[in-house]
């Protein structure tokens, strides 16, 4: 299986940090959709750390989950391969587009 779509599914932090457990040592999944699941800001940081050891996933869809803070998605960006990475309505603000802008400057 390369792609799986959970969007819609309520999951979750506690879901965020079982998939975030599975994706380190998957080496096929290349598409996660996880849109409106309420993930949250430990949903969020939870799936990060599982992304720190995958290397195959490309696509990750993160859309209206209350994420607030990618500071810690954004530090484990370099070390993945992912090259579509859509944030839209999480309220991210300030601080994570900066984390996001300095990671986009230093991977050009």
């Amino acid at each position: 299986m390369t792609l799986l779509d959970l969007s819609g599914n309520e999951l979750g932090p506690h879901g965020a940090a079982s998939l975030g457990e599975a994706l380190r040592g998957n080496a096929v999944l290349t598409t996660l959709r996880l849109a409106s699941n309420g993930l949250g800001r430990e949903g969020g940081i939870a799936l990060a750390e599982g992304l720190r050891s995958n290397h195959a996933l490309a696509t990750l869809e993160l859309s209206a989950n209350h994420l607030l803070d990618v500071a810690a998605l954004a530090a484990v960006l370099p070390s993945t391969r992912i090259v579509e990475l859509n944030l839209m309505q999480n309220r991210i603000g300030d601080r994570g587009c900066a984390a996001l802008c300095a990671v986009l400057y230093h991977t050009r």
